[in-house]
């Protein structure tokens, strides 16, 4: 009876573990890629979001606040009064471009050097990319996305009630990526006119932008799948028992780095190594990561600590 009992218990705390792991991320690799530096320690924090410019620049956001680092040290960053940025691009350490609004509405600043040239927008914008210095493609609301072109704006309105979601460049052409319950296009981008390339399922899809690439994963059968696109094609470069990626980042796809979610629960960082992905158990933060530059990542952690992120030699 004891023996039954036993048996019976320990059956129990199996199951209990096995539920455990059937509702968790696991992986089986761990992965000493990375090296973290702290390169400013009890920085601002909760950091919403951060923008890297080069290895050695980054602009920071927390709810309130905006924040320049630069080469170790941090200081309060404003661009002018009352404007308020939550976005920003750069094209180089010179030629940045801010947007968000003032009390009359959506604007665009771009800071090149010293000079400020402010653009007005209908609304604030979501996302830009920086063809050239004097050529900005933006998304907005409504429907809106635009072209600024030698001081010239001029706006576009999408078709079917369709909303922008991301503008992303891969393998130097443009698209623009709209959503419409319960789908997701994909538009090839050229000077304002649109051409359909595809239409994907959005419930468990999602399009990511990686430096110069575009990246569609897709969930089934409680896998998450990775696609580049190259060539007009897609290629699939992993498939594995990962949820949702938040986040990712990297030069290029052999420096893939990515944050991974479950429902409401942050899992850590993630490195591609080969065609798995392996667990960063060095990742000091718990909050956003930048988009890689000169093959650096910024992040923070709860105590507003800033690093730096570099794939090693090892």
């Amino acid at each position: 009876m004891k023996k039954l009992v036993a048996l019976l218990i320990l059956a129990s705390i199996s199951g209990i573990f096995y539920s455990c792991a059937d509702d968790t991320v696991t992986s089986p690799l761990v992965s000493d890629a990375y090296d973290w530096n702290i390169v400013y320690p009890r920085g601002p924090w909760p950091v919403t979001h951060i923008f890297a410019v080069d290895s050695q620049t980054a602009y920071i956001k927390t709810i309130r606040e905006s924040y320049k680092y630069s080469n170790w040290t941090l200081s309060e960053f404003t661009i002018e009064p009352n404007y308020y940025w939550d976005y920003m691009e750069s094209y180089n350490s010179d030629y940045l471009v801010f947007s968000g609004y003032n009390v009359s509405g959506g604007v665009v600043k771009i800071l090149e050097g010293s000079a400020i040239t402010t653009i007005n927008i209908p609304s604030s914008l979501s996302k830009m990319k920086i063809v050239a210095p004097g050529k900005i493609f933006m998304i907005g609301g409504g429907g809106k996305y635009y072209i600024y072109n030698n001081s010239v704006t001029t706006q576009f309105t999408l078709p079917n009630n369709e909303y922008c979601d991301n503008i992303i460049k891969s393998d130097n052409q443009y698209y623009l990526i709209t959503k419409k319950y319960p789908s997701i296009n994909i538009y090839k981008f050229d000077e304002g006119s649109l051409t359909l390339i595809r239409k994907i399922p959005s419930e468990n899809d999602g399009i990511l932008s990686l430096n110069n690439k575009m990246i569609w994963f897709t969930r089934e059968d409680e896998k998450l799948t990775f696609y580049s696109y190259d060539n007009n094609s897609w290629n699939k470069f992993y498939r594995g028992r990962i949820r949702y990626p938040q986040k990712i980042a990297g030069e290029d796809i052999s420096s893939l780095y990515a944050l991974l979610m479950g429902e409401d629960v942050f899992f850590g960082g993630y490195v591609l190594q080969g065609e798995e992905l392996a667990r960063d158990m060095k990742l000091p933060a718990y909050a956003t990561i930048s988009d890689m530059k000169q093959n650096m990542i910024f992040t923070t952690d709860s105590y507003g600590n800033i690093y730096t992120g570099r794939k090693s030699n090892r």
